[in-house]
């Protein structure tokens, strides 16, 4: 199990709820160490990276009171709040180390989304295409620029927004825009679903839902989510619901961007 303090992610969430406004945060992966509680992952722009906390540090203690597995360091950090200055006790290349760590707000689940992906290298992925012709290899669209469009049959907000999207996928594809939807629904659901509903733009089967957990690399929280993707394959925004102005606004930005000139 891995935990990030207050968010538990296991195999098949593909939603979390929004954690409660004052509830603090570290801002690591963990999970059950040798000795203590092992960070497994240090989400950039957060109270464990500002205070130094590295991959593979085991916190022992919070506020002097011991820690030996994820759910004791969370009750730990739950006992501070939003602003609060708290001493970690870890153990890094077997030595112990003193660690201030001062508590933030938790984030929404998109906002976590977004810490995880955007400025970063999107996660590579090779998917088998139900319609469409574009590749399901990400890694074969570089030099475009790629909209993920992550949806489901069942969710009724994703799929009142395929002929939006499908608009735009026709609009800005010469301008070198790439659609891909992602869907963990059966081959046999979306095959059923396309004989009643035209889909413009490529559609891609994750049979597994892994794309859409942390172990896929793009956790997505809910439905329907958006990722954009520029030429150099890095992630420049994420999101979620029906509100597609930012998401037309990145897509734009990303097609006048070329040759590693970037604008203002």
């Amino acid at each position: 199990m891995v935990a990030v303090l207050a968010v538990v992610l296991t195999a098949g969430a593909t939603r979390a709820a929004d954690p409660p406004a004052d509830k603090p945060w570290l801002g690591v992966g963990i999970l059950r160490g040798v000795r203590g509680v092992r960070v497994l992952e240090v989400i950039e722009s957060t109270p464990a990276e500002v205070a130094g906390l590295k991959t593979n540090d085991e916190i022992i203690s919070v506020a002097g009171k011991r820690v030996i597995d994820p759910n004791q360091l969370i009750k730990e950090i739950q006992q501070h709040g939003v602003g609060d200055d708290v001493e970690l006790l870890v153990i890094r290349d077997r030595k112990k180390r003193t660690i201030i760590v001062t508590l933030s707000r938790f984030p929404t689940p998109e906002e976590l989304m977004q810490r995880r992906l955007v400025g970063k290298r999107a996660p590579p992925f090779i998917l088998r295409a139900i319609t469409g012709k574009a590749s399901g290899n990400l890694e074969d669209h570089l030099g475009d620029v790629v909209l993920l469009e992550f949806w489901g049959i069942w969710n009724t907000d994703s799929t009142g927004l395929l002929d939006k999207i499908g608009d735009i996928s026709s609009a800005k594809a010469k301008s070198g825009l790439v659609v891909l939807g992602i869907s963990s629904d059966s081959h046999k659901k979306q095959k059923e679903f396309l004989t009643k509903t035209r889909v413009a733009f490529t559609l891609l089967l994750d049979s597994t839902g892994r794309l859409f957990r942390q172990d896929g690399g793009y956790s997505i929280p809910d439905f329907p989510a958006h990722i954009v993707i520029d030429r150099d394959g890095m992630v420049v925004h994420a999101s979620v619901g029906t509100d597609l102005d930012s998401v037309e606004f990145a897509i734009g930005r990303a097609l006048r961007d070329r040759n590693g000139v970037k604008l203002d």
